[in-house]
């Protein structure tokens, strides 16, 4: 640090910066690829997206700045669940935002829900609760927060969860019902946020008071440590690798949107998070005991979520399909009874008479004259 004592470079809104700038970095590649395409796509009489964007429109403008509201809150309220609340409880309610995200797509954004999509949604979600479960009793016993900080946690998480389902919302609705391209839109998003992380979160950060020599982030050290500490070569790479790592996630998401939806997009991220705890275990064992987790007794219980959240997002794209007898099953519950526009109520029984089967020529409900043997 800049008192001369070695410290852990910890800068979560340095790292927002870094993202940020991913962000900005995909749109920069995207506009260069598509300036290189377009004459010949202007000699072929084919203008395509860029008449699309030829100008934004005042709602598409709005819905950009509430995309970069929408993820800047549930970072920051995701960042205070994680600080009261064990990694495994964060998790679980976690969770919420997938059930958010279908539920406003449908209400919304008025998507078609089938069968598949609810059974698949259903699987994450309870995949991503038997994980978040197994967390929670590997850290049993480790101490816990006061209740009103977990209670200022579970709050926290379930509006972040809330926030991240309508920047997933509005993100589905600007790049397939606006038809936006999508790594143009992360570039103009994250160009809006770089703005705001810069003039809002990075003096808010500096002039409230914490940890980091009396201030939440003291953003006026993290540039000293980049130019002049000793290991500044090893933050400076470290704060690229960010960048483009953060291009190439963001780009990637994005396209997950705008090719499936914005819930399977959600649900690819409960994925995510039981992939990163596999691999981390397989670090410990296969690199080094001293980085990662060990396998536990409820480590098996983690390999069974992360199961059900495969199977969830398959089933959800139709890759895994429904075995067809619950079709057949669900078909039989939604037979009318007899006498109730079924085939076998029009079947003359036995010990019927004439009269009952064959209505009268004269009768004032048939307009036709009925064809009796």
């Amino acid at each position: 640090g800049s008192d001369g004592r070695p410290r852990n470079f910890e800068k979560p809104i340095f790292a927002s910066m870094c993202m940020s700038m991913g962000m900005v970095l995909a749109g920069v590649m995207d506009a260069m690829r598509h300036s290189a395409d377009a004459p010949a796509a202007g000699s072929q009489g084919q203008v395509g997206d860029e008449a699309a964007w030829s100008g934004m429109s005042a709602r598409e403008l709005f819905c950009v700045a509430s995309f970069c509201l929408f993820d800047l809150g549930q970072f920051v309220l995701g960042a205070i669940g994680f600080r009261f609340l064990p990694p495994g409880i964060w998790q679980m309610f976690r969770s919420l935002s997938i059930v958010a995200t279908f539920v406003l797509a449908m209400l919304l954004l008025k998507r078609v829900s089938k069968r598949q999509h609810r059974v698949g949604v259903v699987l994450v979600v309870l995949g991503v609760l038997v994980a978040g479960f197994a967390k929670v009793l590997d850290e049993a016993g480790k101490g816990s927060h006061s209740v009103h900080f977990a209670l200022l946690g579970m709050v926290s998480v379930v509006v972040g969860a809330i926030f991240a389902a309508l920047r997933d919302i509005t993100e589905e609705f600007l790049t397939v019902d606006r038809s936006m391209r999508p790594l143009r839109f992360v570039g103009i998003s994250g160009a809006i946020m770089l703005l705001m992380v810069v003039s809002i979160l990075s003096p808010a950060a500096y002039l409230l008071p914490g940890n980091d020599n009396g201030h939440i982030e003291d953003i006026y050290e993290t540039f000293v440590l980049l130019f002049t500490a000793p290991c500044a070569g090893v933050l400076l790479a470290k704060a690229f690798l960010i960048v483009c790592l953060s291009a190439l996630v963001n780009g990637l998401s994005i396209l997950v949107t705008a090719n499936l939806s914005s819930t399977q997009n959600a649900m690819l991220g409960g994925v995510r998070s039981v992939m990163i705890y596999i691999l981390s275990v397989a670090a410990h064992y296969l690199v080094t005991d001293s980085y990662g987790e060990a396998w536990t007794r409820s480590s098996i219980l983690m390999v069974v979520g992360l199961a059900a959240m495969v199977a969830g997002n398959l089933v959800f794209a139709g890759v895994l399909r429904l075995p067809a007898a619950l079709d057949d099953y669900r078909a039989l519950l939604s037979e009318p009874p007899l006498g109730e526009g079924s085939p076998e109520a029009d079947v003359p029984k036995a010990g019927d008479s004439d009269s009952e089967r064959c209505p009268s020529p004269t009768s004032s409900s048939s307009t036709t004259t009925p064809k009796c043997p």
